[in-house]
C-alpha cells in the first residue's frame, strides 16, 4: 500500500487521516438493519431485533436524514458488554484499506468499536479499537496497521465489534457513515443509490426520481450521468444527461423529473462518467394506484412474510406502510421459543412490539414458531431439536398462547419451519409428540386460534423419508390447516399442492391448506425481475382456485443484504427500497380478486388458461387469464351483453372491442377480465391467429388468420388493405397474413396487428386482431451451417458462491460458451464448445449438474417438458434426463455422446432423438429451449452462464427461448 500506517486509533479529529480515498460503505439511508450477535453481558432474555440491533433511525442532522441506532441491553454496569454486527451489503465493497472511519454520537457512553476485515483469500483479521466517549457527533478511526501483515488486499468489512462498560439496561449510541480508507478502484469511486420515497408514482401526473451520488475521491469530480427510462416492452421513453459535481468525499442528490406515465412498471438505467471513473445503477419506477388498505375480508387471505423480528424500528415502520399500501391481509411472523422464554426470564414484550405493528396496520397474523425451543424444555440442549421434557414444554407453550390470545389479529400458529429437512433435528414421532402438546395448550389458552402443521417442503431431495405425508396422516386431529412450502414456478407449486391434497383425501382429512413460504428468486437482471411478477400472479391465482386458507409470499423485501453467501432475491421490494414489478402485480391481484370466492379452472378454453372467480357482493365475475404457452399472444373471445372491463398485470385498462354480442380481449400475459355475473361466456373467436407460428429473424411468414362470420347472412371480410373476401353465414375462413420479421429481431415475440372488418348488409363489426410471430433460433437441416449462440459476457453469468476465496468470473477465458444445434433427419445434433481452464467431473450421473456440465431444457408446444444434463470426459459423454413427461425416459439415455478436451476448451458432441423430446422433425416446427453451462473447478458448483432462463433458478419453461426447424 502507498499509505503509511498510523499506529494509534484516533477519534474526534473530524478528518480523514493518511488516506487518499474514503469509500463509504454504510450510511443507513436504505433504512436497513444489521444482523446482531450479543457476545457478553447482555441482559438475559434480551434478543436481536427486539432489544439489540444496529439499524437506521431518522436523524435530521445527517446529510441523508438517517443515522444508525446501535441499541444494546447490558446486565451489569461493572462489566464490559459486547455485541457484534454484520451486514453483507456493507461487506461487498473491497478496498486496499489502511483504516476504518465512522461518525458517532456516544450520548455520554464510553466504549470502542473494532472491525474484522476479510482479505482477498477469505482470511480475517481485526483492526485496533477506536475508542469514544462524550456527547455530540465526532469522527473516529480504527487503524489497520500491522494487523494486516500477512494478509492480501483488497479488504472488505466482515464484522463490527461494539464494546461499552459503565452502563446497564437499555441504551444506545448513534453511528453513521462507516467508511474504508485507502486505495479505491475507479469502479467504486462514485456510488449511486435512490433516495427513500414512496413506492407509488401517481399515474398520469409528472413524477420524480431522486438519487444520491457519493464520492470516495479526495479530489473534486465533474461528471455526467445519462438517465434512460424504459417501459415494460423495452421501449425507451426518456434519455437525458445531467451534470454531476462532487466535492472531495462529497455527496449530492439528483432529482430527475419524470413525464406523466401510464400505469405500469418501468426500469431506469443511470450511467455516470467522469474521465475514467464509471458507475451505474438500475432502478424501478412503479406507476399504480395503491390499495391503501385491505380489500378482502375472508379466506383465501393474501399474505406476505417479512423479517419483522430482525428489523429495527424504522425499518418495520416503513415496511408496514408498504403492507398497508398493497392491502395485504396476513403476515407470517416468525419467532423462536428461546427468544421468548428461557425459564428464568421471559421477553414476550419484544415479540409484542411486532404483534402490535401487525395489528395497527389492520392485518392478521400467522405466528410461526420455529428453530429453537427453550433449553429448559430439553434434557440436553439441542438447537433445532424437539423438546424432551413434556411438562416443561407445556408450561412454555401455555405462556406463548396466553401472549398470543391477547392479540385477536393472531389467528394462526404454524408449528415449525420445514421440519422435514434440516430445520428440525429429530424424528417425526418427536415432532408429533411436541405437536400434541402445542394442540393441548392452544385449546386451553387460545381456543379461537388455529394450528397449522409445520411448513413442509412436500418434495425435497433431503426430506426425511415420508415425513411430509406421515405428518399429515399421523397428526390428524392435531391441526386445523395443512401447511406446506413451495418456491419456484407454478409447475413446482401445483405439483406439491396437488400431492398434498391427494394425501389429505387418502387420509380422510377434510381441512384447508395454507402456504406460509412460497416465493421465487427474481435474480438481479431486468428480464428475470420482470418474470418474477408473472410467476407470482400465476401461483396466487392457482392457489385461490384450490381449498387454500391463506397464502404468504416469501418475502416482502430482499434480504440478501443481511447475510453473506445468500441469494435471497425473493422480495417484492429491492434492498434499496425500490418496488419490483411483483409488488405492483400483487397490489392489482388483490384489487381484482379481493372478496371473490374460491375460483375454478375452466375447461375448453383453447390456448388460454382461464380461472373464474365470483364476487357475490358486487355480483361480478372476474376471469384471470394468460396463455398456456408463455411468450405467445392470444385472444379471449366472449359472447353476451353488458359492460366488460379488462386490466393488465399492473391494472392498466386494456382495450375491449365489443359489438353485436361479442367481445375480444388480447392476451399476452396475465390479464383480468370482469363483467356482471352471468353476462358473458367464453365463445369461439370471430377473428384470431389460428396457431402459434414461428420463424427466424429476417424472414417473412404467413400467419393463419381464422375469421368466423357471426352474422345470419353472408359477410364480406377485409383484412388490412387486402381485397375483400366473402364468408357465408356461420362459416369460417382461414386467411394467410404475411408478416415480415426484421433481421435484427431478438429471440421472442414479434408483435403485429391487423384490422379486420366484417360487413353484413347495414351491420359492420370492426376488430383489431393481435398477431405474433415467435422468433426462434434457426435449427438448420442436414449439412447446412448452424447458427451460433455465444455466451461470453458478465450479464449472462450467475454467481452461486459468495466465498471470497473463490474468484469472481474474470472473462470469457474463465467461462464462456459457443452453442450450435442442427437437425439431421429426426435427430438434433449439438456441438457446444465451453472455454474453462479446468474440467471437473466427479458426481454420479443423476448429479452431474454439480460438475462442469451443461443443462438443457426443451418443451414442445403441447407442453412436453424435458430437462437433460450433459456431461463426460476423455471422449465419453453422458446424457441424463432429470425431467421428462414419460417416466420411462427419466434417467440415463443411451444416445451418441462424446465429450473431449481441446486445450482449455471442452467440446460436447451430443445427438438427441426428437422423438424422445416429443418434438416433431417437420420444417417449421416451433419449440422452446434453454440451456446453461455449470462451472465447478474443483471447489463445488460456483457459477453458471445461461441462455434465457427457466433452469437454474427454477424449473419454468415459460422463461425458455424459442427454436424453429428450418
Amino acid at each position: 500500500m502507498k499509505h503509511a500506517w498510523i499506529p494509534a486509533a484516533l477519534c474526534g479529529l473530524g478528518l480523514t487521516l493518511g488516506a487518499a480515498e474514503r469509500l463509504l460503505i454504510e450510511d443507513f439511508s436504505d433504512v436497513g438493519t444489521w444482523r446482531s450477535n450479543p457476545v457478553r453481558n447482555t441482559t438475559p432474555g434480551k434478543w436481536f431485533g427486539a432489544d439489540v440491533y444496529l439499524g437506521a433511525t431518522p436523524d435530521a442532522s445527517r446529510d441523508d436524514g438517517y443515522a444508525g441506532k446501535l441499541l444494546f441491553h447490558f446486565a451489569d454496569a461493572s462489566k464490559a458488554g459486547q455485541v457484534d454486527f454484520l451486514r453483507a451489503k456493507a461487506g461487498q465493497p473491497e478496498v486496499f484499506a489502511d483504516g476504518v472511519e465512522f461518525d458517532i454520537n456516544p450520548r455520554g457512553i464510553s466504549g470502542s468499536l473494532r472491525f474484522t476485515l476479510e482479505d482477498s483469500q477469505g482470511k480475517r483479521f481485526m483492526t485496533s479499537p477506536a475508542e469514544f466517549s462524550g456527547e455530540g457527533w465526532r469522527r473516529c478511526r480504527a487503524e489497520v496497521g500491522k494487523a494486516a501483515e500477512g494478509f492480501t488486499g483488497p479488504f472488505k468489512l466482515y464484522k463490527i465489534h461494539f464494546e461499552a462498560k459503565g452502563v446497564s439496561g437499555s441504551n444506545y449510541v448513534l453511528v453513521d457513515d462507516f467508511a474504508l480508507t485507502g486505495d479505491v478502484s475507479r469502479r467504486r469511486t462514485v456510488s449511486i443509490r435512490p433516495v427513500v420515497s414512496s413506492l407509488a408514482t401517481e399515474p398520469g401526473k409528472p413524477g420524480k426520481a431522486s438519487y444520491r451520488f457519493r464520492s470516495a475521491s479526495a479530489k473534486a469530480l465533474e461528471g455526467k450521468v445519462v438517465y434512460r427510462l424504459f417501459d415494460w416492452d423495452g421501449k425507451e421513453l426518456l434519455n437525458r444527461s445531467f451534470p454531476v459535481s462532487l466535492k472531495p468525499y462529497g455527496s449530492t442528490v439528483l432529482d430527475v423529473a419524470l413525464p406523466p406515465l401510464g400505469i405500469g412498471s418501468y426500469n431506469a438505467s443511470l450511467e455516470f462518467t467522469s474521465g475514467k471513473i464509471k458507475s451505474d445503477y438500475t432502478d424501478w419506477i412503479a406507476v399504480f394506484h395503491p390499495n391503501n388498505g385491505r380489500k378482502n375480508d375472508h379466506p383465501m387471505w393474501f399474505g406476505v412474510q417479512d423479517t419483522s423480528i430482525w428489523n429495527g424500528e424504522a425499518e418495520n415502520e416503513l415496511h408496514y406502510e408498504w403492507m398497508k399500501m398493497a392491502g395485504f391481509d396476513i403476515e407470517r411472523l416468525g419467532i423462536t421459543g428461546n427468544r421468548l422464554d428461557n425459564g428464568k426470564t421471559t421477553n414476550f414484550e419484544g415479540y409484542e412490539k411486532v404483534l402490535k405493528g401487525n395489528r395497527d396496520a389492520g392485518m392478521i397474523a400467522c405466528a410461526s414458531y420455529t428453530e429453537g425451543v427453550p433449553d429448559y424444555t430439553q434434557e440436553k440442549p439441542l438447537w433445532r431439536g424437539m423438546p424432551t421434557k413434556p411438562d416443561a414444554f407445556r408450561g412454555h407453550m401455555d405462556k406463548v398462547f396466553r401472549c398470543l390470545a391477547k392479540y385477536p389479529n393472531v389467528q394462526y400458529l404454524e408449528f415449525w419451519n420445514e421440519p422435514d429437512i434440516g430445520f428440525m433435528v429429530g424424528t417425526l414421532d418427536q415432532y408429533l409428540d411436541a405437536l400434541k402438546i402445542v394442540r393441548a395448550s392452544q385449546q386451553a389458552n387460545a381456543p379461537k386460534l388455529k394450528i397449522a402443521t409445520g411448513g413442509v417442503t412436500v418434495i425435497h431431495p433431503k426430506e426425511k423419508k415420508n415425513f411430509s405425508r406421515d405428518m399429515y396422516w399421523k397428526g390428524k386431529g392435531l391441526y386445523d390447516v395443512a401447511c406446506f412450502h413451495a418456491h419456484g414456478s407454478l409447475r413446482d407449486y401445483s405439483e406439491r399442492q396437488e400431492l398434498l391434497e391427494k394425501w389429505l383425501e387418502e387420509g380422510g382429512i377434510d381441512l384447508p391448506v395454507c402456504n406460509t413460504e412460497t416465493g421465487d428468486r427474481s435474480g438481479y437482471t431486468v428480464d428475470t425481475i420482470k418474470r418474477h411478477a408473472v410467476t407470482l400472479v400465476k401461483k396466487i391465482v392457482y392457489a385461490k382456485s384450490r381449498n387454500t386458507e391463506f397464502y404468504a409470499w416469501f418475502t416482502l423485501q430482499d434480504y440478501w443484504d443481511m447475510d453473506f453467501e445468500a441469494d435471497d432475491s425473493f422480495g417484492l421490494v429491492t434492498s434499496d427500497n425500490r418496488p419490483k414489478p411483483s409488488f405492483i402485480a400483487y397490489n392489482e391481484l388483490i384489487r381484482q380478486l379481493g372478496n371473490t370466492g374460491r375460483g375454478e379452472l375452466l375447461s375448453g378454453t383453447g390456448a388460454l388458461e382461464v380461472y373464474r372467480f365470483v364476487n357475490d357482493r358486487e355480483k361480478r365475475e372476474v376471469l384471470a387469464v394468460w396463455p398456456k404457452v408463455g411468450g405467445t399472444r392470444q385472444v379471449l373471445p366472449l359472447e353476451g351483453e353488458g359492460e366488460v372491463k379488462a386490466a393488465g398485470l399492473f391494472g392498466a385498462v386494456l382495450p375491449v372491442e365489443a359489438g353485436h354480442g361479442y367481445a375480444a380481449i388480447p392476451v399476452d400475459g396475465p390479464v383480468y377480465v370482469s363483467y356482471p355475473q352471468g353476462a358473458f361466456r367464453i365463445a369461439s373467436a370471430v377473428a384470431e391467429q389460428k396457431q402459434v407460428t414461428g420463424t427466424s429473424a429476417g424472414r417473412t411468414v404467413n400467419l393463419p388468420l381464422m375469421v368466423r362470420n357471426p352474422f345470419s347472412v353472408a359477410a364480406t371480410v377485409t383484412v388490412g388493405g387486402a381485397s375483400p373476401i366473402e364468408v357465408k353465414a356461420g362459416e369460417s375462413r382461414e386467411i394467410p397474413v404475411p408478416v415480415a420479421v426484421p433481421a435484427d429481431q431478438p429471440n421472442g415475440i414479434f408483435s403485429a396487428e391487423r384490422t379486420v372488418v366484417l360487413t353484413a348488409g347495414k351491420e359492420t363489426l370492426r376488430l383489431t386482431v393481435p398477431l405474433a410471430v415467435n422468433v426462434g433460433y434457426p435449427v438448420a437441416a442436414g449439412t447446412k451451417a448452424a447458427a451460433h449462440i455465444v455466451l461470453n459476457t458478465l450479464d449472462r453469468v450467475h454467481e452461486l458462491s459468495f466465498d471470497p476465496a473463490i474468484p469472481r468470473w474474470k472473462g470469457p477465458e474463465d467461462l464462456s460458451c459457443d452453442f450450435a444445434m442442427t437437425r439431421v433427419g429426426s435427430d438434433l445434433k449439438l456441438n457446444i464448445r465451453v472455454a474453462d481452464d479446468r474440467h471437473v467431473m466427479n458426481a454420479k450421473p443423476a448429479e452431474t449438474w454439480l460438475d462442469d456440465s451443461i443443462q438443457i431444457g426443451f418443451q414442445s408446444l403441447d407442453g412436453a417438458f424435458t430437462e437433460l444434463a450433459l456431461a463426460g470426459r476423455n471422449g465419453k459423454g453422458e446424457v441424463y434426463a432429470q425431467i421428462s413427461p414419460d417416466p420411462s425416459l427419466r434417467g440415463a439415455w443411451d444416445v451418441p455422446a462424446k465429450v473431449t478436451r481441446q486445450g482449455n476448451v471442452t467440446v460436447y458432441d451430443i445427438t438427441l432423438p426428437l422423438a424422445k423430446l416429443k418434438i416433431s422433425d417437420k420444417p417449421g416446427t416451433l419449440f422452446r429451449f434453454s440451456f446453461l453451462v455449470n462451472e465447478n473447478d474443483g471447489q463445488g458448483r460456483v457459477r453458471w452462464i445461461e441462455w434465457m432462463g427457466g433452469i437454474g433458478r427454477s424449473k419454468n419453461p415459460d422463461e425458455f427461448g424459442w427454436g424453429v426447424m428450418l
